[in-house]
């Protein structure tokens, strides 16, 4: 394959050139979950991973969910317009909007079962735990629709908790967030209440002028969250969570940056209810879940739609720990997905098994096979195996191979499509190096009966591709901690060849992305940080046609200053050289391939805020 590497390339030199003086902490303590559905460390799964903190995303300010992970090595966003609009992950170049990319809260599928994946802008993270990303083929752990990779957030759990934080800047945002919990060994709960309401800026802007000169859409959400926790009996606890999003979103219909009567009106309700049993040598779960999705489009040219839909699930696991170093997981699990309105629905049976052993001191072996069965499609076997070595505690080398099904939406089965749609079938892999802090990544996956949009709106139809779609590229991660300046410092780049059936390069996959990093904590009580990405060269339409809208550097600012133990000031600068760059195009002039209207980006943005804790 053939990769470009200029202006990455100068941006990747003066990165290596600083001085690395000593290894920075990689929380090898952690625990993940998501990797083969049981709590183990880092240091056992062979998958590559990353982990997002609770503290990260206190540090740096994540607001949702695009935001935490668009830093990340082989991730990149495509977003359409600001808050509340339509927001895409592309994880080694496959999309969450085409559900390649499995969404979880809590274990829970967050797909819109009649729709297009999961409502990422609607994901805000002020109650997150941690965020796990779990990268490669995963159907042979979670069964559909996750053919590229998982992405599970991980809540707060109750217990002492109690915080507030108030945030206000650009484009009259407010947040309000607050967080309280207690409890002790028989008991604890926690609520959480969170809204965040902006005037917003217009969604689409033409081309070559400013989207202030149009008007604004504004959004606003509120997240209400209920969990509650016994422990009537040692090692047996019951949980109960539940968490209410409503969202209302201006947007801008066709081409018109005008348009003041669209919008979106989108409820969420997920709930869940589990019985959790921790042994000396097993552990237990059985669980019943619900993801519940209501929404009202207000369209300026297509009028008034509304539709609810659903994912009903329950099921069990049971984690069997033996030879005192090795797991093995079984599950179980059936689940219901319903578009409520036009009586449209499929089920999916699913039961797998997940092995980790580790064969020697340094050598860890995780397989993992499932079997699916669909009322609608064909019924599915994957898996996955995934073995690595650490030659030393900072050598390490690790190699991954799965298979992926990813099954039609309720919407694409409801179209005239002229051919009854297939699922589609993955299969890829990765090898991994890691070294000192470094790690080299090359990936690849295939995709065969790719699910296609054809026609437009309202005669649009799907249809399966011909041949194999090819996604693979190299990944490159370091992070050192730079004592002599008391700075943490981190750079990452992504070289990707995306391409279609007819060996086209895909459009929206930019062919290299990069991630320079800085923390400096040198000031007394202080903590500022800058982080710059890259977007290379990426086009508005396949085969490198359209416009070429990458090639751009942005850079944001934050700083926090912790004025005690329970008090901290902070501040927060997206954008902060005011690039003007472009992430998706709305339409083109006949005879031009430079567009006519874009979707805005914000550009410079400010915001400054207070958060509290006991």
């Amino acid at each position: 394959m053939t990769f470009k590497v200029s202006p990455l390339s100068l941006f990747l030199g003066v990165c290596l050139s600083v001085p690395a003086v000593h290894a920075s902490t990689q929380n090898l303590d952690k625990i993940v979950v998501t990797a083969n559905k049981t709590e183990q460390t880092p240091l056992s799964v062979t998958a590559n991973i990353s982990i997002i903190t609770a503290e990260e995303i206190e540090q740096k300010h994540y607001q949702t969910l695009d935001d935490a992970v668009k830093t990340l090595p082989g991730i990149t966003i495509k977003k359409s317009g600001g808050s509340g609009q339509q927001t895409s992950i592309f994880l080694r170049g496959a999309s969450s909007s085409d559900r390649q990319v499995l969404i979880l809260q809590d274990g829970i599928e967050l797909t819109d079962p009649s729709g297009f994946g999961a409502s990422i802008a609607n994901i805000q993270l002020s109650n997150v735990e941690r965020i796990e990303i779990i990268k490669g083929p995963q159907s042979g752990t979670w069964g559909a629709n996750a053919s590229a990779g998982v992405i599970n957030i991980i809540t707060k759990k109750g217990g002492k908790h109690a915080s507030v934080n108030l945030k206000t800047g650009s484009f009259n945002t407010k947040v309000l967030s607050s967080t309280l919990g207690a409890g002790n060994d028989k008991v604890d709960f926690l609520v959480h209440f969170n809204q965040h309401t902006t005037d917003g800026f217009s969604v689409i802007r033409k081309y070559n002028e400013s989207q202030s000169r149009f008007e604004n859409d504004a959004f606003k959400q509120t997240d209400v969250g209920f969990k509650l926790g016994l422990s009537p009996v040692k090692n047996h606890r019951f949980e109960t969570t539940v968490n209410q999003t409503a969202a209302t979103a201006d947007y801008d219909s066709g081409s018109n940056p005008d348009d003041t009567t669209s919008n979106s009106v989108y409820d969420s309700t997920t709930r869940q209810l589990q019985y959790l049993y921790s042994g000396q040598a097993v552990s237990t779960k059985l669980f019943v879940q619900e993801h519940h999705i209501e929404r009202t489009l207000n369209d300026a040219n297509y009028g008034t739609s509304q539709y609810k839909a659903s994912i009903e699930e329950y099921g069990g696991q049971a984690t069997l720990e033996y030879r005192s170093t090795d797991q093995l997981t079984v599950s179980a699990n059936s689940k219901h997905y319903r578009n409520i309105g036009s009586k449209q629905d499929f089920y999916n049976t699913g039961v797998g098994a997940n092995n980790t052993n580790l064969l020697t001191d340094t050598l860890v072996l995780t397989e993992a096979l499932r079997y699916d069965e669909f009322n609608r499609f064909e019924n599915a076997t994957t898996g996955k195996i995934g073995l690595k070595n650490h030659f030393t505690s900072n050598v390490f080398v690790g190699v991954n191979y799965g298979t992926g099904y990813n099954v039609p939406s309720l919407y694409q089965l409801s179209t005239n499509n002229p051919v009854e749609l297939k699922p589609e079938s993955i299969e890829g892999y990765d090898v991994t190096l890691g070294a000192y802090n470094a790690t080299l990544t090359y990936f690849k996956s295939t995709t065969e009966d790719l699910i296609t949009a054809q026609g437009s709106w309202p005669s649009n139809y799907y249809a399966n591709a011909a041949g194999k779609t090819l996604n693979e590229g190299v990944e490159f991660d370091y992070r050192q901690t730079l004592k002599a300046i008391e700075t943490d410092f981190g750079f990452n780049a992504t070289w990707l060849n995306a391409r279609n059936k007819d060996n086209q390069v895909l459009a929206y996959h930019p062919e290299q992305t990069a991630n320079l990093t800085f923390d400096y904590f040198g000031l007394p009580q202080t903590q500022i940080g800058l982080v710059t990405h890259y977007t290379g060269t990426v086009y508005s339409a396949d085969d490198r046609q359209g416009a070429q809208i990458g090639e751009y550097f942005v850079t944001d600012l934050t700083a926090n200053f912790h004025i005690n133990s329970h008090l901290s000031l902070y501040g927060q600068v997206l954008n902060l050289f005011n690039q003007q760059y472009v992430e998706g195009v709305v339409d083109y002039p006949a005879t031009n391939s430079v567009p006519n209207y874009v979707y805005s980006t914000g550009g410079l943005q400010a915001f400054l805020g207070i958060k509290g804790n006991l």
